[in-house]
């Protein structure tokens, strides 16, 4: 499909030149194919990658309010850079270069943590089922349950402040697709 797109280009070589910017992610694809076998691999990408937002969360939420800057050391070692030179009161970038890469980043980190959300919810229902006679209470929930629901608020306030109307756009879409794959319309 890409190489047909190409003949349709203006500069032919150009554009068949510039497919080969697209060989390292087809690699990648397939090497993740091969890597993630099971559903308990994927779960456990999911896990770190919504827990993986957190220090993204906060980082940007401290360089927003409270004016931090990052030592130098972590920009040699990381490559993280706060950018000063516009307002931070305005859109939340964090450690990205863009507000709406950090929409981006926390969309993707919303729909699987949403994702496991659901997951663990359904089994918390299932066992209060089993368990008739207890009443629900909020100690009863177990802690990765509640650590994920509140990083799923902050990555969601976080993806607020971005003021990135893709990400907003993109989320609520996502809730829709949910909503249908859960059977709730």
């Amino acid at each position: 499909m890409l190489i047909i797109t190409t003949s349709f280009a203006d500069d032919k070589l150009a554009a068949f030149l510039g497919l080969f910017n697209f060989l390292p992610f087809f690699l990648f694809f397939a090497a993740l194919s091969a890597l993630i076998q099971t559903i308990k691999q994927l779960r456990q990408l999911s896990w770190i990658l919504v827990f993986g937002s957190i220090p993204v969360v906060l980082i940007g939420v401290g360089h927003m309010f409270w004016k931090w800057t990052l030592w130098p050391f972590w920009e040699i070692i990381f490559g993280w850079k706060l950018t000063q030179d516009i307002n931070p009161i305005t859109r939340m970038e964090s450690v990205m270069m863009n507000s709406n890469l950090l929409a981006a980043y926390l969309l993707t980190v919303l729909i699987t943590g949403f994702g496991l959300w659901i997951e663990k919810w359904q089994q918390i229902n299932k066992t209060e089922k089993q368990v008739n006679n207890q009443k629900f209470s909020l100690s009863s929930l177990p802690i990765p349950f509640l650590l994920l629901t509140l990083t799923l608020i902050d990555d969601f306030v976080a993806l607020i402040l971005t003021h990135s109307r893709n990400g907003w756009g993109s989320i609520i879409f996502a809730c829709i697709a949910y909503a249908f794959y859960q059977n709730w319309y």
